[in-house]
């Protein structure tokens, strides 16, 4: 089976006209015509440039950024240590344990250690080896509760922190 096609196009004002006949050996298929209207572009106006959108840049520090800070530099994760027992109760402080579910301080598998740290961080004793370790495993495990504490600590110093922290949090 042979097939042959012809397209013919020819335009007017604007208006193309395509006209295609298709034959196939043995039989002739209806010819089709289509009309199709184009604007010449040079008509079009060219869009008005948009206006760049305001960068929302975050003014805090960052979990990654934390998380950073804490593996490069030991005495940031001592102070990390120094904060999560500052944000324990009282009672869990004095116990060494953890009691409310407040998501505020340590964990309980971390709470004995992590306070004996804190308490010699405090106290200004010298850390062993055994401290060391404690830090190194304990403080990488709270750059979200960091990040609250570093957001609410800068908001507290610049009230108007609080106006673009509104941009990236909304109430829970």
């Amino acid at each position: 089976m042979m097939n042959t096609t012809n397209t013919t196009v020819s335009s007017v004002d604007g208006a193309a006209e395509i006209t295609e006949q298709t034959a196939y050996q043995g039989a002739e298929v209806t010819t089709m015509t289509t009309e199709t209207t184009t604007q010449a572009t040079e008509t079009k106006a060219p869009k008005a440039a948009k206006a760049p959108k305001e960068k929302k840049s975050y003014p805090f520090l960052t979990k990654a950024q934390i998380a950073s800070s804490i593996e490069g530099d030991f005495s940031f994760a001592c102070m990390v240590i120094g904060v999560l027992f500052d944000r324990q109760t009282a009672f869990e402080q004095d116990t060494k344990s953890t009691l409310n579910k407040n998501r505020r301080g340590f964990m309980s598998s971390h709470a004995v250690n992590g306070s004996k740290v804190a308490l010699k961080l405090r106290n200004g004793e010298a850390l062993n080896d055994e401290d060391r370790g404690h830090v190194e495993a304990i403080a990488p495990r709270y750059t979200k509760q960091m990040a609250d504490h570093f957001r609410a600590a800068a908001i507290e110093a610049d009230p108007s922190l609080a106006e673009k922290a509104a941009c990236f949090f909304t109430a829970q």
